[in-house]
């Protein structure tokens, strides 16, 4: 071994700078910055390896296919092991909800369902969105009375035109979020809740600094009327930690998961699972990107735990946390917990009518 590894040996001395430079390749920051063009050329466009690597150079990103080859591996590794039929299968177990959904009435039953739709549309899924509006719009003719509201509002989301359809949400959105408001009040947890799943799919998908301006103006206002330990407020700190996390500022976003974990350690803390869930999930992402993998481990197998024990092995949030814990075992080499990890996730996904052959329409 030692007689190969000498072998491979370039003497340093002999390189120009340029040449040392060049076998090195780019660095990190820069693959981080290409990595979802090439993901897209690569996996998307089914470009071959050579030809990814052309129109990288064209953007002056030069890397060997070795370079490439060993930076695809895990990204492209995850698309093949069968993610889409995870999110086939959830997507299928989702829609079977929808007629409980429309039954219930709840107050934020239309934020939520927009939300979706924009989710679909802002990750270049408006495919999904079209199917899921028009599978929205039959099932309320079906199970919701004619004479309701609801029924009718429904219908006018199917009939919506798709060039519009992104406009059209936003404006419906913002309509029911001041509803919200005049009905239950500004600091009602149900509006502050809408408030901030708006301001996280409209404006954290496309600009997140704009998000972090009104997420502080409104922890501001907040804070002033309901103090800093109102569970409200702690609602808008963990989405600014979330949206620190976003935008790379991971200091800002530990420091930020950190005090509502700190919180929660008070003998009457209003901090629920849920958030210590959420601040924890934002701890792990940001452990790993500083390559504190210990800590990332650690911190997303007890967002696993403590959600596992609040509701059981079957909540999403749990698949959620399983998938991200998997990718980072398969890219540390831990190959038999990989594999234990994917049949637990395989176990609490289960199997849709496709797999089964059972489709009903």
């Amino acid at each position: 071994m030692t007689i190969v590894l000498r072998a491979n040996i370039v003497d340093s001395s002999e390189q120009t700078p340029m040449e040392a430079t060049e076998r090195a390749g780019p660095a990190k920051a820069q693959w981080e910055i290409h990595r979802p063009q090439i993901t897209h050329l690569y996996r998307d466009k089914n470009m071959k390896l050579k030809e990814v690597m052309t129109v990288m150079e064209d953007v002056k990103f030069n890397a060997s296919e070795r370079m490439y080859k060993d930076r695809l591996k895990s990204a492209i590794d995850f698309w093949k092991r069968g993610l889409l039929n995870e999110f086939r299968r959830l997507l299928s177990k989702a829609c079977e909800l929808v007629p409980d959904i429309l039954r219930s009435a709840y107050p934020r039953t239309l934020d939520r369902i927009l939300g979706v739709f924009i989710l679909f549309i802002r990750q270049g899924l408006p495919e999904i969105a079209h199917c899921l509006r028009t599978y929205i719009a039959k099932m309320a003719a079906v199970v919701i009375g004619s004479q309701l509201p609801w029924n009718r509002l429904c219908r006018l989301l199917g009939m919506l035109e798709a060039e519009s359809l992104d406009q059209a949400i936003i404006t419906s959105w913002k309509c029911t979020n001041d509803a919200l408001r005049s009905g239950l009040g500004r600091f009602s947890e149900s509006s502050i809740k809408a408030d901030l799943c708006f301001l996280e799919y409209v404006h954290g998908s496309q600009n997140q600094v704009e998000e972090e301006r009104l997420l502080r103006t409104l922890l501001s206002e907040f804070e002033k009327t309901l103090g800093t330990s109102n569970p409200l407020v702690m609602k808008v700190i963990i989405r600014l930690a979330q949206n620190q996390l976003h935008q790379r500022n991971n200091q800002e976003a530990e420091d930020l998961a950190n005090d509502i974990l700190s919180a929660a350690l008070d003998r009457n803390s209003q901090v629920t699972v849920v958030m210590q869930m959420k601040v924890l999930s934002v701890l792990a992402a940001s452990q790993y990107r500083r390559k504190a993998f210990h800590s990332a481990e650690k911190s997303i197998r007890r967002a696993i735990k403590i959600t596992r024990d609040e509701w059981g092995v079957g909540n999403p949030w749990i698949i959620r946390y399983m998938t991200v814990l998997e990718e980072w075992l398969r890219e540390w080499g831990r190959i038999e917990e990989v594999d234990e990890l994917r049949m637990e996730i395989d176990s609490v996904v289960g199997l849709d009518d496709t797999d089964t052959g059972e489709l009903k329409f």
